[in-house]
């Protein structure tokens, strides 16, 4: 299969790389090791596996790359139907030539031409990015766009209710990779891409994001299809989100022992006392 059209990095981009690294090793589960190839970049593992990467650079955020097959033309393309370059190609050894673009309504993402061609395997396991979602301010429009740079398709929708309108997800011969839904007005920031980290339990990331120093903004919430989800700002400002296949059991609340009563006093009986 081709990797054209996946979601195949992730970059988070902070103020604070030690802050940051701390934060998402308690929500994420991550550690973190200097790239051979870079000493000012650090990686986000789980296990021996690379995950992610953290460098210093504002804004704060976290950049999704996505694979296409020439990144000349994936800039050609992207900048005819209306969307700008925000970083013009660069080539980064072992891995492959690289843009960033901002999308027609100013989300920003990031191309890749790989140096050699990636494996996406799914499901993905914990620790990974399991899902990504557009948030825009025209849904059709958008997928046009992004349509044209990796031929993806729209797959599933559901109406979100209450007049949020629907909720379109997208995918590429047969893979559903993420979704796209119109930016409610009340949504104070720009239109974006969110990407979501895999972990063991929403809830628990949610606590422990928030131990740490970060604000969740939406509480856990189940979604169709059974997984949980939490989003919140890391205590850099730079937006997450979580993303369970379950939820953990609540813990059974701890019994009451019952109290114990006070023993009765010994009084003194008439029993045994001798007649005068």
């Amino acid at each position: 299969m081709s990797a054209r059209g996946h979601f195949v990095w992730h970059e988070l981009l902070t103020t604070d790389i030690k802050a940051a690294a701390g934060f998402y090793g308690k929500v994420g589960g991550w550690t973190t090791q200097e790239w051979k190839e870079n000493k000012g970049y650090l990686l986000f593992m789980t296990g021996k596996a690379v995950m992610a990467g953290l460098k210093r650079e504002e804004p704060r955020r976290w950049l999704p790359y996505i694979v296409t097959d020439d990144v000349e033309v994936a800039l050609w393309e992207a900048q005819r139907l209306g969307g700008k370059v925000i970083k013009n190609t660069d080539t980064m050894p072992t891995v492959g030539k690289f843009a960033v673009l901002q999308d027609p309504f100013g989300a920003v993402f990031a191309v890749l031409q790989p140096a050699y061609e990636p494996k996406p395997t799914y499901p993905v396991s914990v620790g990974d990015f399991s899902w990504h979602e557009l948030l825009t301010a025209d849904v059709d429009v958008a997928l046009r766009f992004y349509s044209a740079l990796f031929g993806w398709q729209k797959t599933s929708a559901m109406d979100m209710g209450a007049g949020a309108g629907l909720y379109q997800m997208f995918g590429w011969k047969g893979r559903e990779l993420g979704g796209v839904y119109k930016k409610a007005k009340q949504d104070p920031g720009p239109n974006r891409w969110v990407c979501y980290i895999k972990v063991r339990d929403a809830e628990t990331a949610a606590e422990a994001a928030t131990k740490a120093g970060g604000k969740i903004q939406m509480d856990p919430m189940k979604v169709a299809g059974g997984t949980w989800i939490a989003t919140g700002l890391d205590p850099q400002g730079a937006e997450f989100s979580v993303h369970s296949d379950k939820k953990a059991k609540a813990k059974p609340a701890a019994k009451k022992k019952a109290a114990k009563k006070p023993a009765k006093k010994k009084t003194k009986s008439s029993k045994g006392k001798k007649r005068k």
